[in-house]
């Protein structure tokens, strides 16, 4: 519902899908929701800005400009800015989002297919209502092996950590023909191995120790335990008939309708 409240403008509370747990009880952000303004022409100023689109910063800029609670934008779970990126662009252009799409069963491209993120809901994490407040890192103990490995949930300012990181790399990846991407991201997620937090250990074993099925098991973990949105909505073919959910496609018309 949207409020006047002390300013001079509409706002609206935005849930975050972390429930605001894993934020120190000192942060803002451990209310759970996070206050935005709706979008004006100020905002579309930022959206057709050139130079931020080339940048990769449009949506960061966009996201500043949105929120009116005095938070740490930095401090933002991945998860939770993602469903604030959502928020702002229902509260820009509306619920209504078209775009096209491929059925899964018929193939046949559906031209402008309306969904309604509104009913796009907030992924159900097992277990988070136990998460203890301000907790960030988690554990997972491979069944099978004698592997425990403890993870953290990355902030926005992790994700800038990353890009950078990578950039620094482009002159080898341009080299060797390999993205670092998968191994980098790891580096920044692991915080500790069978409880050794040393970071040479624990980037050695990433490189020359993690097997690729566990790697692939532990990023399942995390992607299944992280907070944020559930991308997986309901789809109905027109052709065909076929009904069953798919992964959201987000593409240019999603902040540029009609672009």
């Amino acid at each position: 519902m949207a409020e006047q409240g002390k300013y001079n403008f509409l706002t609206e509370k935005v849930f975050l899908p972390s429930k605001g747990k894993p934020y120190l009880p000192t942060n803002p952000l451990s209310n759970g929701f996070v206050e935005m303004k709706y979008m004006t022409a100020k905002e579309e100023d930022i959206l057709t800005s050139k130079s931020l689109i080339e940048k990769n910063t449009v949506i960061d800029v966009l996201l500043k400009s949105l929120i009116v609670s005095e938070i740490n934008y930095d401090d933002l779970l991945v998860g939770d800015k993602e469903a604030l990126t959502f928020a702002a662009r229902v509260l820009g252009y509306g619920r209504s989002y078209e775009t096209d799409i491929t059925c899964p069963k018929c193939k046949n491209l559906e031209r402008n297919y309306e969904f309604d993120l509104s009913k796009v809901e907030h992924k159900n994490i097992p277990g988070m209502d136990e998460w203890a407040q301000s907790q960030q890192e988690f554990e997972y103990k491979f069944p099978d092996k004698e592997l425990t490995i403890k993870y953290k949930l990355l902030t926005n300012k992790d994700e800038d950590n990353i890009t950078q990181e990578l950039k620094g790399l482009e002159k080898l990846t341009n080299k060797t023909n390999i993205s670092y991407d998968l191994t980098t991201r790891l580096k920044h997620i692991i915080t500790a191995v069978n409880g050794n937090i040393d970071r040479t250990f624990i980037n050695n074993f990433i490189d020359n120790q993690f097997l690729a099925m566990d790697s692939r098991t532990l990023r399942k973990v995390i992607r299944d335990n992280t907070p944020g949105i559930d991308s997986d909505v309901a789809f109905t073919c027109p052709s065909c008939g076929y009904q069953g959910n798919i992964s959201l496609p987000i593409g240019p018309e999603f902040f540029w309708p009609g672009s």
